[in-house]
């Protein structure tokens, strides 16, 4: 592998650009709403839509105007910086540089400070920083890398490179960084097998990559996923029993299911799974099931729109492919797609063996992922049947796995509850931390939503989205 010039400098300029937006924008730009999608240039269905829009959503990233992202603008290395100094929380920033090229009044001056004394910038030489520089793609991960790093994050895990057909081109002092960004999804390669280390990175890239990074590095803290602590010789060693999930007909002094509880104690810790949530809360996960699509999800969707709830909607693979306007507009509306599987196996994911079950789970994650640009992180067994071994695997693959305190007989459309019982059902059984498991196939639920919202929180009760830790 070459050795290539410079190469800490460059690092930088990527993540900085991004920053730089957001500071450098017009006055008048600041009266964009959170969720709205204002930038021509961002096209629908593209693979950093809704990448772009989400760190446009979290203050991350902003317009280079009122209409226009920059999706193929270069960073610089004073824009990543910045862009990280911000995702640091902005910290107070004192210290002084050796830089001649970096005037105090510059937006950059502050960010390069703290990077420089974190130890995650360098410069081009002992007084030059350039922060107008391009930054390219195996600098980015570089820099990303020694942020991280200034985290505490571990940094073990790191992918071999081989596979790329063009590995040979990454510059020595970049290999590792690019082994840890490629193998913790951070940075995948352009095309099929290539990794394209000296190409520019875009604002879309970096979009892209920092949105991927929030997810993998939550709060602070690795997500966990970790594929060497789930090797195929120890999933194997889980229990393949099948288990049936029901949240059963008792209940504790707070309403909750005593064995959602129980499943909670055994099961949350050890796999990350949620059945309920705290009982310190009154908290309510909305859920829908998609095995298809029955005509009523987008007036399910309005509804939420309109009490301005969000909700978690699982899907199949096939549901993904017939329904892809559908999935679109829930994750566009700030909803979470999870994963319902790819072949919906009626005799749970456990019959379809270890590997099996793998290939199913990619499937419908990469289908997501390269139709939407969209990262799966939850998956909710079919019909509850689960083994030890299925949550582990669904663990290694840094899926959490969401079962439900609440649910009713709304699966079958010809055989649909009555409305008015079933709305009575749903605010009887309201709980702190419950998860209601709803299918969108059904009519009744599409017409009590609305109502169940209301009651749900004139008592005190506020829905929140489901995360993966």
């Amino acid at each position: 592998m070459r050795l290539r010039r410079f190469f800490r400098p460059f690092l930088l300029t990527m993540l900085a650009a991004a920053m730089l937006c957001s500071l450098a924008l017009p006055a008048s730009a600041s009266v964009l709403q959170t969720g709205s999608r204002p930038f021509n240039d961002v096209v629908r269905n593209s693979w950093y839509y809704n990448y772009v829009y989400s760190a446009y959503d979290q203050g991350v990233f902003a317009g280079l105007d009122n209409h226009t992202f920059g999706t193929q603008t270069s960073m610089t290395r004073g824009m990543m910086v910045t862009v990280l100094y911000g995702m640091a929380g902005k910290p107070e920033a004192k210290t002084s540089v050796p830089f001649t090229d970096v005037e105090p009044s510059r937006y950059y001056a502050g960010p390069v400070a703290w990077a420089y004394k974190n130890g995650i910038v360098q410069g081009l030489s002992e007084t030059v920083f350039a922060p107008d520089m391009n930054i390219s793609r195996e600098q980015t991960a570089l820099i990303l890398e020694k942020y991280a790093a200034s985290n505490g994050i571990n940094l073990t895990f790191r992918k071999d490179l081989k596979d790329f057909e063009d590995a040979g081109d990454v510059s020595d002092w970049a290999e590792e960084a690019l082994r840890w960004a490629v193998e913790n999804k951070i940075m995948a390669g352009k095309g099929k097998d290539l990794l394209k280390p000296a190409d520019t990175s875009t604002r879309a890239e970096m979009a892209t990559m920092l949105m991927a990074y929030r997810v993998r590095y939550q709060n602070g803290k690795v997500n966990d996923y970790n594929p060497y602590l789930y090797t195929d010789s120890v999933l194997q060693g889980y229990s393949t029993a099948r288990n049936d999930y029901w949240f059963g007909t008792n209940y504790d002094g707070k309403n909750r299911p005593s064995e959602s509880v129980r499943f909670q104690s055994v099961y949350g810790d050890k796999f990350n799974t949620l059945a309920v949530g705290s009982a310190d809360y009154k908290t309510i996960y909305l859920t829908f099931d998609e095995g298809y699509e029955n005509g009523y999800t987008s007036a399910i969707l309005d509804t939420l729109k309109k009490k301005n709830v969000r909700a978690v909607f699982f899907v199949t693979l096939p549901y993904v492919k017939e329904n892809p306007q559908l999935v679109q507009r829930m994750i566009r509306e700030g909803h979470v797609v999870g994963s319902h599987s790819s072949a919906h196996p009626s005799d749970g994911m456990q019959s379809l063996g270890l590997n099996g079950a793998k290939s199913d789970l990619e499937q419908v994650q990469n289908e997501v992922r390269n139709r939407f640009g969209y990262e799966m992180t939850l998956f909710r067994f079919p019909a509850g049947i689960y083994s030890e071994q299925m949550l582990a695997l669904c663990k290694s693959m840094g899926l959490r796995s969401v079962f439900w305190s609440f649910a009713h007989a709304d699966w079958d459309p010809a055989s649909q509850p009555a409305r008015a019982s079933s709305l009575q059902k749903l605010k009887e059984r309201l709980h702190p931390g419950a998860v209601y498991l709803l299918h969108a196939v059904s009519a009744t639920n599409t017409a009590i939503l609305g109502d169940f919202i209301d009651y749900a929180q004139s008592q005190g009760y506020y829905f929140q989205l489901i995360t993966n830790e």
